[in-house]
Parts: C-alpha cells; structure tokens; sequence
C-alpha cells in the first residue's frame, strides 16, 4: 500500500495525474508529478533499521575510520583515549571513596535507565585504542542497552561521559562542597578530553562527530 502522504486527494488544487508530496522533493512548491518522485517513494517504503543494525553499522564503519588512519594521527588518537580513560577512573572513584556504591546499589539504578544514545563516536574510539572488546547492547529492553542483570555491564573506565560524570542528589549530599568542586573540575577536564579525540578522529573522518552512535550514519 502507499503511503499515506502519496495518497493525499488530488482535490486540493493538483490537476490529474498529479500528487501532492512531501516538501524538499521539488524546489519550487510541494507538488511534482508522480514519476518524479519514484526515487524518494522507493526511499521511503524501504525498511528502517533496527537499532541493533545500526550500532553493528556504524561500529563497523567507526572501525574502518579508526584503522585508516595515518600512523601519526593514530597516535594522536590514541594517546588522547587513554587519557580519556584515565580521567575517567579518576572520577568514578571520587564516587566509590565517598561510598557512594551502596546508594547506587540501593535506588536500582534509576539513573541508567536511558541511556540509548549515551555512546558516542568517542566512546568507541576509547574501546578501539585501548584493545577492549566492544560492549554488545541489548535494545530489546526498552532500558539503557548496556544494563544487565547486574548492573551496567561496561567498566567505569569506558563508560560514556553522561554515565561517569552525573550525580544524583542523593550522592552530592554526601560531599562536602570541596569535593563538588573537585569532582565538576575534573569533569570539565575530561570534557576537553573528549574533544580533543573527537577533533582529532573528525580530521580523517572529514565532519564533526559529537554525535551518538546511533546517529553516525544519519549525519
């Protein structure tokens, strides 16, 4: 069956043999003649992917970036993901030495509940440069798609930036105000971190990819 923007009635103005289409098709008016949108028709009527196939997708596309690097910008690369990842364990434990599993333990992670689009080009790039295996998720539970039945089935260290730098109040309360501040500066270092490794892999990759993982091939 088409669909139902085709089948709008022509009896809004189109003379016979027209049909009113979806704006962008043609650049002047929203009206065009049927063969002429043949190609975005057959665009439209072809089947979405999943979000398993997309993450597979741009993993593997995110993969082949990575491997065609010149050596030098590999390293540069490199060096600024294992900073990433140093950061990183910097911050969660602040966290752990404050006691802070417990409460997360506690509430059941309402935190990490969404978290589909937390993962970003630059945490795959972390996985890539420091050899760890990509965390598989699991979109079939509506939830965040790396929450397992234990928790978050990612290593602090390579968790995406919204997971190791948000604190609920429950947590912040327990600091004193020297370690807020303590903890939101080191938050802005591994901010600039982040950008650095997202500048450095968007030179070979020719655009800007603050983009979550799931939307690197809708860029």
């Amino acid at each position: 069956m088409l669909p139902g923007w085709l089948l709008e009635a022509v009896g809004n103005g189109g003379p016979r043999g027209m049909v009113i289409v979806r704006r962008g098709v043609t650049r002047c008016g929203n009206r065009t003649r049927l063969m002429a949108c043949f190609g975005q028709l057959f665009f439209t009527m072809t089947r979405t992917m999943s979000d398993c196939e997309r993450w597979d997708r741009a993993v593997a596309a995110i993969s082949d970036g990575y491997a065609a690097m010149s050596p030098a910008l590999r390293a540069e690369v490199d060096a600024a993901a294992h900073a990433v990842r140093h950061a990183r364990r910097e911050l969660h434990s602040l966290a752990e030495d404050r006691q802070c599993t417990a409460i997360c333990a506690s509430c059941g992670g309402e935190c990490c509940v969404r978290g589909k689009y937390h993962a970003t080009v630059a945490d795959i790039l972390v996985f890539l440069a420091e050899g760890e295996p990509i965390a598989v998720p699991r979109f079939e539970s509506g939830l965040c798609p790396f929450l397992g039945d234990c928790g978050c089935v990612i290593e602090p260290s390579l968790r995406p930036f919204t997971c190791i730098t948000f604190n609920c109040d429950l947590v912040e309360k327990m600091w004193e105000p020297e370690r807020v501040e303590e903890f939101y500066g080191r938050e802005r270092e591994l901010r600039k971190l982040y950008e650095v490794l997202q500048e450095s892999f968007a030179i070979s990759a020719g655009s800007a990819l603050r983009v979550s993982v799931l939307g690197f091939l809708e860029r």
